[in-house]
């Protein structure tokens, strides 16, 4: 059977099948490539409106915003502030390693240590945010210690 010549056509058809497909491929990813960029404004817009907001406000109900007022005597504490961000992030990284493994009262109190840390750093505190921690520390402190393990 003789080969096919360039001037055959099924082979012109499969260069304009194969024109089509690469042209509707094109077309797809411009689509998807559209529908990226919508995603990807709204997220960074809701970034913005809450995230931003949140770590860019003021507040009267915490130490750390009296420095919005710039009266005489009350000290700016936003470096201190910043530090003991650092170490709330540091011993949320150190608490996943240290101790390797942890009992269910240890957890419970790391976890409570760990959000009572972070809630003390936020610029805007309020005391709704109590139940955040409270059970964690409820159950740190009423836990019975002397149970003895059950085996499954």
């Amino acid at each position: 059977m003789p080969a096919a010549s360039i001037d055959s056509p099924g082979c012109v058809r499969d260069q304009i099948a194969c024109t089509e497909l690469r042209h509707d491929l094109h077309e797809r990813v411009a689509e998807l490539f559209a529908a990226f960029r919508v995603e990807i404004l709204a997220a960074r817009v809701f970034g913005e409106r809450t995230f931003g907001f949140q770590l860019d406000r003021d507040s009267p109900f915490s130490i750390w915003g009296w420095g919005q007022y710039h009266a005489a005597g009350i000290p700016d504490l936003h470096v201190v502030q910043q530090v003991l961000q650092v170490l709330v992030v540091a011993g949320a990284v150190l608490s996943a390693f240290v101790p390797r493994r942890k009992s269910i009262l240890q957890l419970a109190a790391l976890t409570a240590a760990l959000l009572i840390g972070f809630e003390l750093a936020l610029t805007h505190w309020f005391y709704l945010y109590i139940p955040w921690f409270f059970p964690f520390v409820a159950f740190a402190l009423l836990y019975r210690r002397d149970r003895p393990a059950q085996v499954h």
